[in-house]
């Protein structure tokens, strides 16, 4: 399957990041959804069933952790990836018990380290 059948959802209220991270990803064949915070986030994942997860930790509102449990309990077979401007080793070490979180990226990111992730995850 290519990519271009791919759903990716952005969670991020970090607009100056979020920008080019879809038009990047657009670019490179993929369907790009953006939610600015984690509620509007998970109700478009119930919605669109996406095939990955990119959130931040932190948000106003629900944070990426609470993203993370979210969608690891309702969507335990979707994959999640982290960005955030700092992670302190707790907030790492947080990440260790979910099985579906497969990549975490400290910003800025370098964008082709971050697609080779999401093409080994999402486009087998």
């Amino acid at each position: 399957m290519t990519a271009s059948f791919k759903k990716i959802l952005i969670i991020d209220d970090d607009e100056v990041f979020v920008k080019p991270l879809r038009k990047f990803l657009t670019l490179n064949k993929f369907q790009v959804n953006v939610a600015e915070n984690g509620m509007n986030g998970l109700e478009l994942q119930n919605f669109l069933n996406v095939d990955l997860v990119i959130t931040d930790l932190r948000m106003e509102g629900l944070t990426g952790i609470d993203v993370i449990n979210n969608v690891s309990k309702t969507f335990p077979n979707t994959p999640i990836m982290v960005v955030s401007g700092f992670i302190n080793d707790s907030e790492f070490g947080g990440l260790d018990g979910y099985k579906n979180v497969v990549g975490v990226y400290q910003k800025p990111i370098d964008y082709e380290k971050l697609i080779e992730q999401i093409k080994n995850t999402i486009c087998h």
